[in-house]
């Protein structure tokens, strides 16, 4: 996956036909919304439905992969820091203690599928799983008629002699 930068990433999500499917950023927000427009505000990233805005995000650190199939764009994951309420462990005791702490984590920010590209793409590879299988049951079967011929000529030969 080739790395875009955010500009480039809001000049697609602006082409159309991107859907917000997951990541940490995306709660609260249907996987079948579409985004209609998205924009940097100074440092963030406001990403809308209509005119509403439906999830933001800081742009420090923030890093975006686009998944492109016959030069057409089908998925975009953008990564970045969120913060992680967690427990220490009783080997972690010391200056500061045992109990609830945050940690910053690097992981799936927002997760961007345009729903066209994702659609051909699947039927494509369903596609090439027909024909596979359907190679496949040929060559069984043309294996099966082989052997079933060798096996003919083995007999009528065992029995000329």
């Amino acid at each position: 996956m080739p790395q875009i930068t955010l500009e480039e990433l809001v000049s697609l999500i602006n082409g159309g036909g991107w859907q917000l499917r997951g990541g940490f950023r995306s709660k609260g927000v249907s996987p079948s919304l579409f985004i209609t427009g998205a924009e940097i505000v100074e440092d963030v990233i406001v990403l809308r439905h209509d005119a509403e805005a439906v999830a933001s995000l800081n742009i420090d650190r923030l890093t975006a992969y686009l998944t492109a199939d016959n030069g057409r764009a089908r998925q975009i994951v953008v990564n970045g820091p969120y913060m992680v309420h967690q427990q220490k462990k009783k080997v972690d005791i010391g200056v500061d203690g045992v109990g609830w702490h945050d940690v910053e984590h690097i992981g799936r920010q927002l997760f961007f599928v345009h729903a066209a590209a994702q659609a051909q793409h699947e039927a494509d590879v369903a596609e090439k799983h027909r024909l596979a299988e359907q190679a496949q049951k040929e060559a069984a079967q043309l294996a099966r008629e082989q052997a079933e011929a060798d096996t003919a000529r083995h007999l009528a030969e065992y029995v000329t002699r």
